[in-house]
């Protein structure tokens, strides 16, 4: 198919930061803005300012979501709809990891539990 069979990926996780404006003003900002889909507009609400939140953009019409956990850390799992390749991302002490392929969900999970 063309797709690496596994990819493991690690980097300091981004972050943001304003000085002179406060983040609850820039978020309420953003959700005033006209055309934001409810979904995003739902998601945008939970940010929080301590930088827990890792925005993670996905194309909805091709790959699915799920939450999942990676050595007691939130994850996200994500499929592609046609089940080819499967990838997990998620944040601990500040590096951001993602493991991903042609691969099952199943799969990508446990590679990532079995990293050090």
């Amino acid at each position: 198919s063309g797709l690496p069979a596994l990819v493991v990926a690690r980097a300091v996780a981004p972050s943001a930061f304003s000085t002179g404006v406060p983040f609850d003003t820039v978020r309420d900002y953003l959700l005033s803005l006209p055309g934001l889909p409810e979904d995003v507009a739902a998601q945008l609400r939970m940010f929080t300012a301590d930088g827990s939140t890792l925005p993670l953009p996905v194309p909805r019409d091709q790959v699915r979501t799920s939450p999942a956990e990676v050595n007691g850390e939130p994850a996200t799992l994500l499929t592609s709809r046609d089940r080819t390749m499967a990838g997990v991302v998620w944040v601990d002490d500040g590096i951001v990891t993602a493991v991903g392929g042609a691969l099952d969900a199943d799969e990508v999970l446990s590679i990532a539990r079995g990293l050090r």
